[in-house]
Parts: C-alpha cells; sequence; structure tokens
C-alpha cells in the first residue's frame, strides 16, 4: 500500500513502513526461526519464503526508483504484477503447516496435562492407603500441586491474549479444559481466517473481536490478520477501479 501511494503522490510518510519493514525483515526473520527452533520445529521451511519475501523488497525498493524518475507507464506495469499477493500466498503455504504444528503441541500439551492429573490422583491414594501418619504429607502435596496447575494456566492464559485474541473480558483460570479448549478454538479460527482470505473472502470475521476490545488486539495475532484482510480488501477495489478506467 505504502509503495503504492508514493508512486501516485510522491508523499515520503506512505512509504516510511515499507522501508521500515525492509529495515527489519532479518531481525524478524531470525526471530522467527529462533521461536521455531525451540519448539523444535524445522526452520529451513522459512527459507522459501525469506527468499520470497527478500524478492519482494527489492521489487518494491526498483519500484520506488522507477516513481522516482516519473515513469508511470512502467510504474503501473508493476503494480498490475501483484507480487505483494505472491508473498502472501508463500506465507499460506509455508505459515498455516506452522498453525497446524501449534495447534499439535496444544493438543499433546493437554494430553500430558490430562495424564499428570490422573497420575498425580493415583498417587495421592496410594499415600492415603500408607495410613494416616501420611495425612500431613498429603495435604502439602495437592495445595503444592494445585498451585502449580493454577500457575501454568495463568500463564497459558496471558500467552494467548497476548499472542492471539484478547477477549478484554476478566481472566478466570478455574477451570483448565476451558482455558485450554480456548486456546485451541482460537488457532482453529486463525487457521479458518487465514484459509477463507486466501480464498478472495474478504468478508472473514474473527469471531468475537469487536470495537470494545480492538485496542487490546493491536499486536495479538487476530489484530494482525484483521488488519491484513482490510489491507488486501482496499488493495482489491483499487485495482478492480484501475482496471475500470
Amino acid at each position: 500500500m505504502g509503495i503504492r501511494g508514493y508512486g501516485v503522490t510522491k508523499d515520503t510518510n506512505l512509504l516510511s513502513p515499507a522501508l521500515d519493514a525492509i529495515n527489519v525483515a532479518d531481525d524478524r526473520f531470525g526471530e522467527i526461526k529462533m521461536a521455531l527452533d525451540s519448539q523444535q520445529y524445522d526452520p529451513t521451511q522459512l527459507e522459501d519464503l525469506r527468499k520470497v519475501y527478500k524478492e519482494y523488497m527489492d521489487y518494491v525498493l526498483e519500484m520506488k526508483r522507477v516513481a522516482d524518475l516519473d515513469s508511470m507507464q512502467r510504474f503501473k506495469e508493476m503494480m498490475k504484477e501483484d507480487r505483494g499477493l505472491q508473498v502472501f500466498m508463500k506465507w499460506i503455504e509455508k505459515g498455516v503447516p506452522i498453525i497446524e504444528y501449534e495447534k499439535a503441541l496444544k493438543a499433546q500439551a493437554n494430553i500430558e496435562y490430562q495424564s499428570a492429573v490422573n497420575n498425580n490422583l493415583y498417587l495421592q491414594v496410594f499415600i492415603l492407603l500408607i495410613g494416616l501418619p501420611t495425612l500431613g504429607y498429603i495435604i502439602y502435596k495437592v495445595q503444592s500441586d494445585d498451585r502449580q496447575r493454577l500457575s501454568l494456566l495463568v500463564k497459558l492464559e496471558e500467552n494467548n491474549r497476548r499472542y492471539i485474541f484478547n477477549p478484554g473480558t476478566e481472566v478466570a483460570v478455574t477451570d483448565p479444559e476451558h482455558v485450554i479448549g480456548n486456546s485451541i478454538v482460537n488457532l482453529q479460527q486463525a487457521s479458518e481466517f487465514i484459509e477463507n482470505i486466501s480464498e478472495g473472502k474478504y468478508t472473514a470475521q474473527w469471531t468475537g473481536l469487536c470495537e470494545a476490545n480492538q485496542e487490546l488486539n493491536k499486536t495479538s495475532l487476530a489484530g494482525r490478520l484483521t488488519n491484513m484482510r482490510a489491507q488486501l480488501e482496499q488493495m482489491k477495489r483499487e485495482e478492480e477501479r484501475r482496471l475500470d478506467q
């Protein structure tokens, strides 16, 4: 959007976001690679995306050079190639498997959590059967485990709200199944949202995202996907207007 606006108006303020994105691209890809490494996901899957993104950044800079030369016919031809869509489709190709991998990790975490809860219950019953002298130890163990589980649930809910979607409601972590289930639902909704956009369904909405919690989701996945959908929809309308002229 920035390079298109710059080509028409020569307003450098419109170009700043694109140039800023180019300057931090390597750092962002490095951060993503480190995050994937920590989760044992093959980071080489990002190399194709990095290559396509680098080619697109070079293309944007070339469009700026053409605009500076006032070669508007060439500039229009470059816009019609819609290289940004190619980058987005490459993200769909590489990003959706990452989201599915995250969903699998969440599901596995849920299984392990339930297994830990069941094992803990069995242990408590076994100790109780040993005799009354161990009652004090059992009480201590239960309280300690409850605090640890509560701490894990609080962290999970906080991460869900920070990185995926913040409904703006009061944080309640008394129900483990609700917290974990909500996390899985949010990831499923993100996957469906991206799939709709990739199919050109720009009317897709993030369920629960509204004016009341919009500010809370400026940097969350829900907010970023919604902004991206709006930008793509605007680009499509502009292209249709140009083609009609």
